[in-house]
């Protein structure tokens, strides 16, 4: 394997692991409430709009790119302090 090639299964690798790092819009929600913050706390630490979380909680739309990397690292922070 070329590295090249090394280098872009790596990045899809990357991108699996986020993808599978996000949990369940439900649980989503819970980790936020169980924390007692607003959407618009979240939404503010992600860089998008209170309705962006509302829909990402509710399943209606999925984070993508650094949207999603940034979400998930909120989201584990929020299950580190629970």
């Amino acid at each position: 394997m070329t590295a090249t090639a090394a280098t872009a299964a790596d990045a899809i690798r990357a991108r699996l692991l986020v993808h599978r790092e996000l949990p369940p819009p439900a649980v989503r929600r819970q980790l936020r409430e169980n924390a007692n913050l607003p959407q618009e706390d979240i939404a503010k630490a992600v860089g998008v709009t209170r309705g962006c979380i509302s829909h990402w909680e509710a399943g209606i739309r999925e984070p993508k790119g650094q949207l999603l990397d940034r979400y998930v690292e909120v989201l584990q922070a929020l299950r580190e302090a629970a």
